[in-house]
């Protein structure tokens, strides 16, 4: 997604995950951040239950969750 003026973006990542569960999840997105890690500051999540291992991604990226508040989709 790109921002108002061409300025700034927003990156979307997409998995398979054979369950939708905390641990696949974060696994993944480990997976899929860990060669972008120096420029992953800030992952900004929905308020799911597969997003509860945050810390362990936090943890490995160094990065800091946010959680978008709920129907607030331009948030993320």
């Amino acid at each position: 997604m790109i921002g108002a003026n061409r300025q700034g973006a927003l990156v979307t990542l997409i998995a398979k995950v054979a369950r939708k569960t905390a641990q696949a999840v974060s696994q993944v997105r480990i997976e899929l951040l860990k060669p972008y890690q120096p420029w992953v500051k800030i992952i900004t999540f929905d308020n799911g239950k597969e997003f509860a291992h945050h810390q362990i991604i936090d943890a490995a990226l160094c990065s800091t969750t946010y959680f978008a508040q709920p129907y607030s989709s331009w948030q993320r």
